[in-house]
């Protein structure tokens, strides 16, 4: 007696990205801008683009670990309820912030702040955005490019957060 086996259903086969980073205009940007690079399900990744007044507030993730590394300019990173300062950046240095941990930075020097950002996603811990101090105007005025450089959003962007968030 022959048997019918039902054919699986297959996701999508695994793709490689190879990706290429453009600047945006520069006289596009005011603040702060980032340029999504890659985004998965439990990862974020982008550049971000600090100019004088980009500086972010003292805040934490419940479910995001995070990656921050300089590639051109100076950062400085605050950390804890306390403020305290924990880190000045210049190219080629990094912080690794963990999930639940607060902190914020700012720009320091004259030149723009690159930073790349690669955040990992708990998918199993609701993942909010807890503020200890009042966002910044900074932060509502946030440009959102692709990776070509074209604009896609202006305004509040926290990645990864939970759609009801």
């Amino acid at each position: 007696m022959a048997t019918t086996r039902k054919t699986a259903t297959r996701k999508r086969e695994p793709q490689a990205k190879v990706l290429k980073y453009q600047m945006p205009d520069a006289s596009a940007i005011q603040g702060k801008a980032l340029v999504r690079l890659a985004q998965s399900s439990i990862m974020f990744s982008a550049i971000q683009i600090i100019e004088d007044g980009g500086d972010n507030n003292l805040h934490s993730h419940a479910a995001m670990d995070g990656l921050w590394f300089v590639l051109s300019g100076q950062a400085r990173f605050y950390g804890t309820k306390e403020n305290v300062m924990i880190a000045e950046l210049g190219p080629h240095q990094a912080i690794f912030i963990p999930r639940d941990f607060p902190y914020w930075f700012e720009k320091i020097g004259n030149e723009r702040l690159e930073l790349l950002q690669v955040e990992a996603i708990d998918r199993t811990v609701k993942n909010t955005r807890t503020d200890y101090t009042e966002q910044k105007q900074s932060a509502a005025d946030v440009h959102m490019f692709d990776i070509d450089g074209t604009l896609m959003t202006t305004g509040i962007f926290s990645p990864g957060l939970d759609e009801d968030e």
